[in-house]
């Protein structure tokens, strides 16, 4: 089942947020990584205080305003 109007609103305001308040923003293809190896770069991007955040392309799309 997908989302809600109002839960997607609520995903685009926190992606707007976190880029707001970020210094860089990198967008990646994390096609074809494993969970384990998924898990291994979110552990290692925490050690560096960042974040992987994984966001519908429409909803980033909204969220920087194209």
């Amino acid at each position: 089942m997908g989302r809600t109007l109002e839960s997607k609103q609520q995903v685009v305001a926190q992606l707007r947020q976190l880029l707001d308040e970020a210094d860089l923003a990198l967008v990646l293809d994390y096609k074809g990584l494993s969970v384990k190896e998924m898990g291994d770069l979110r552990s290692r991007l925490r050690e560096h205080s960042s974040i992987c955040k994984v966001a519908k392309n429409s909803l980033m799309r909204q969220a920087i305003g194209t």
